[in-house]
């Protein structure tokens, strides 16, 4: 796992890195789009056999939360609180799991396309799982995986009035149940759920969606504990110990409450559910203490009206609620019937604007997953229609109902909002009659959200076209045996739903051959050590002449740069620098591998480290391409559990390291590093990671500066064959340069192997 720690500075994707329990984990790719399968090609999912479960990390565990959690709700039509199938709005009890694969492929690549989502909560029950209908249901999770989202599964109760626990006891009522709920059809539930996923990096699991009747110091119920319900979720935990506390999302009281969940360190490690609607307000009604084995009290009267109707107010009611537990929040729910509402107007005055606007600022400056609830389902939603009848011939098809909504909701995102465009190339460009037969090329580039719709007035020359390309970029192409010399005087037009600008565009064309080039290329394919493409690595280029022996923090800026897509290719063109050469340095934006430079001698062959030594320099020539591949090595792992050894009274011991990486160009201080196994008998102790100062990393490519702590866990008598789980914590002084104060690295383990 390799966090980011968000600050402000010329880097990009600097991060703090907490190295991984006995291995580290892999990032799983990113959220982009992949082209969704034909039902004929979709297949029920096979459970695994529990002997042979992998337990997947988390996907995308690297990426600040809003980059993880941009989604939505696809709920039953109603809400998801039924006591029998629980079927998405659009679905049918008839649908098999082919048609059903087609039509959740439908709803979910177009809603991809209308809100820029990468996830979706769906709702379940023990029916559901328990019944025929989940081989059906698992088409609508296998969709989305197909089309890289991340899914998230919550269990609905089935009913959100009941007093007492939301999850029935043994005999079918709700009466609380406390310590653990006894009810066998829920814990099958789950057991089959993780059975089915636990191999699945992107399904995440939420326990409880709005557990009702719980104690909880935010309401100020109070049932048989005062804990009840962290009990009922460390519970939870403790019988799946192998599954990872990053794919749970754990939720409070009544409408999501978690402050007391939060600062529970049986939960460490996992992810908590956040219910904000405008429909809460200033005083929300405290629940009265309760007696044991007593129905609820009543609400007490609210002092004031709920109503804020200023972002401000509103913004501070919800970091009251987050409580200072935002690199672990995720809005799972939150949104309104929107009636026409305009949200691109004034920001206060009305109670519900206000908190659109609070929720939408708030997710997105402080990185909080954000996954819009709708009222309505697909026959009906509030920010989109749906056309269509779920057939290939009649596929579903979303369609934005209110802009200015999806605006608010893609900036909670995290996204660009949509802007007017303007072309942001030059504004002439060359062609020449003697150019080879492939003709001259000059590209039309723009700014602006949704991409631009180019078009060219002024009247083309012979000989020259224009073409839109679809993706806000536009070319423009000559034919040399159809030229004829001359200036042209043209217009190019880019527009969105936003608007539209324009841009003077003079064309020349020259009589004779073009001169000859002074650019060359730096091209390559970044893979790790099987094959496989990264993504997110910038190769940096260094004029050779101006890089001198390290020593510390003294290279010149890189004076290329460019980064690898999904194939894990990039390209940089770059003027000829007469007899100079250029050395490459290959760094990992979201920082699971080692930065490294081409042709560096490896770590251990020198008195410098790999990622220190400036390698090899390359030469470029003019109007060809000089390939430089790399394949990058992993971070290794720097925490590490040896096998237990036996001391005096039989008892064992789990030790190993942790290692803290520091790759911002400030310090970390009060660094304190903790360890844990959730296991009673073990006491973890970490030695010198108390009041740590980890000095900053100087500018890349220098050495990035680490610290190692070791740590053993005693067992107070020898452990039987089993999975646990080791956490490691991490935490230190927030500054404005680095606003959180927090990271953990879980994993398993088998203390008696």
């Amino acid at each position: 796992m390799v966090p980011h720690a968000r600050r402000r500075s010329r880097w990009a994707g600097a991060c703090l890195l907490i190295a991984g329990l006995i291995a580290a984990l892999a990032a799983a790719p990113g959220p982009a789009t992949a082209a969704a399968k034909p039902a004929a090609a979709a297949r029920p999912p096979s459970a695994a056999r529990a002997a042979d479960l992998t337990y997947a990390p988390p996907s995308g565990a690297g990426q600040p939360l809003n980059e993880r959690f941009r989604g939505v709700n696809w709920a039953r039509t109603g809400d998801n609180f039924t006591t029998g199938d629980l079927l998405q709005a659009g679905l049918s009890p008839s649908d098999t799991y082919a048609t059903a694969y087609l039509k959740a492929t439908q709803v979910l690549s177009s809603l991809q396309s209308n809100l820029r989502i990468n996830t979706v909560r769906l709702g379940l029950n023990e029916a559901t799982v328990a019944g025929p209908w989940w081989t059906t249901y698992g088409a609508v999770v296998q969709a989305a995986t197909d089309l890289r989202m991340n899914v998230i599964l919550g269990f609905w109760s089935p009913s959100n009035s009941s007093a007492g626990s939301v999850v029935p006891c043994a005999d079918g009522t709700f009466n609380g149940c406390y310590p653990v709920p006894d009810y066998a059809p829920w814990w099958a539930m789950w057991q089959k759920v993780i059975d089915t996923y636990a191999a699945s990096g992107n399904v995440y699991l939420q326990p409880y969606n709005e557990a009702a009747g719980y104690s909880d110091a935010a309401t100020g119920y109070q049932g048989p504990s005062p804990t009840q319900l962290s009990d009922l979720d460390a519970a939870w935990l403790d019988r799946y110990p192998a599954f990872p506390r990053g794919r749970v999302i754990l939720g409070g009281t009544g409408d999501d409450y978690y402050l007391t969940l939060g600062h529970d360190p049986r939960l460490d490690g996992t992810l908590l559910s956040y219910h904000p609607y405008c429909s809460f307000g200033l005083d929300f009604p405290p629940m009265k203490p309760a007696t044991a084995g007593a129905a609820p009290a009543a609400p007490a009267a609210p002092a004031a009206p709920a109503d804020f109707p200023t972002e401000a107010a509103w913004t501070r009611w919800i970091k009251g609620q987050i409580a200072g537990m935002e690199s672990r929040t995720v809005i799972t729910e939150f949104g309104l019937s929107q009636a026409g509402t305009n949200f691109d107007g004034a920001r206060d005055g009305n109670n519900c604007v206000s908190y659109v606007y609070a929720v939408t600022d708030y997710a997105r400056a402080h990185h909080v997953g954000l996954v819009y609830w709708d009222y309505e389902g697909t026959d009906g939603w509030s920010v989109a229609t749906v056309t269509g009848d779920g057939t290939a011939a009649s596929p579903y098809v979303t369609h934005v109902v209110n802009p200015s909504f999806v605006d608010r909701l893609e900036w909670g995102y995290g996204l660009s909002l949509p802007t007017v465009p303007s072309v942001s190339s030059g504004n002439a460009a060359t062609f020449y009659t003697g150019s080879p037969a492939a003709g001259d090329r000059f590209t039309v580039e723009t700014t602006g959200y949704p991409a631009a719709r180019l078009t060219v007035g002024g009247g083309l020359p012979e000989g020259v076209r224009f073409t839109d390309n679809g993706d806000g970029t536009g070319t423009l192409t000559g034919d040399p045996g159809s030229l004829a010399a001359g200036s042209y005087p043209l217009t190019i037009t880019a527009g969105n739903a936003k608007g539209s600008s324009s841009q003077a565009f003079t064309l020349t064309v020259a009589a004779g051959p073009p001169p000859p080039s002074d650019m060359g290329t730096i091209a390559g394919r970044v893979t790790d050590a099987s094959g496989h493409p990264l993504t997110d690595v910038c190769a940096h280029v260094f004029v050779a002449s101006s890089l001198t022996a390290y020593n510390g923090n003294n290279y010149a800026p890189a004076t290329y740069q460019a980064c690898t897509g999904s194939d894990g290719r990039y390209r940089i063109p770059l003027a000829v620098p007469g007899s100079d050469r250029y050395n490459v340095q290959f760094i990992d934006s979201r920082a699971r591998y080692q930065p490294q430079w081409h042709g560096a001698p490896g770590p251990g062959t020198s008195a410098l480290k790999g990622y220190d030594h400036p390698g090899t320099p390359v030469s470029v020539t003019a109007a060809a391409t000089t390939t430089v591949n790399a394949t990058m090595k992993p971070i290794p792992s720097g925490i590490t559990a040896n096998p237990p050894s036996r001391s005096a009274g039989g008892r064992r011991t789990v030790s190993g390291t942790i290692t803290v990486t520091n790759t911002n160009n400030v310090p970390l201080t009060g660094v304190t590093v903790t360890d844990k196994v959730n296991d009673s008998r073990a006491a973890c102790a970490v030695t010198g990671g108390t009041g740590v100062t980890i000095p900053a990393s100087p500018a890349y490519p220098g050495a990035l500066t680490t610290k190692t702590f070791p740590y053993a866990c005693v067992y107070a008598s020898a452990p039987s064959p089993k999975t646990e789980v080791n956490t490691a914590t991490v935490t230190w002084t927030p500054s404005d340069s680095i606003p959180d104060d927090s990271r953990q690295y879980t994993q398993s383990f088998d203390p008696a192997r």
